[in-house]
């Protein structure tokens, strides 16, 4: 991403790295998180035009984009709901 004061950076988390584009601002920054097969080039056109001092955050969740895979699996939402309603009966 071509915007002024933007970094795009890993930062390591169990298991792997995760990529970002991260932008320092005033106030609380905004977290951008994209849908499941995206990567934070979704984000692009909105970061754009965010005021210039506004602080953000837009990465690549685990397994997309420049994010690393994760060594391990985890539920998609359907085994998540076998395994509450084997638990519930």
């Amino acid at each position: 991403m071509t915007s002024q004061n933007v970094v795009g950076r890993f930062f390591d988390v169990r298991g792997g790295q995760v990529y970002a584009h991260v932008r320092e601002g005033h106030g609380p920054a905004l977290i951008f998180l994209h849908y499941w097969g995206g990567s934070r080039r979704t984000w692009i056109p909105v970061l754009q035009r965010l005021d210039p001092g506004q602080g953000f955050v837009a990465y690549d969740q685990r397994g997309w984009g420049d994010s690393t895979r994760c060594r391990r699996r985890f539920p998609t939402p359907t085994t998540t709901r076998r395994r509450f309603f084997r638990a519930s009966t």
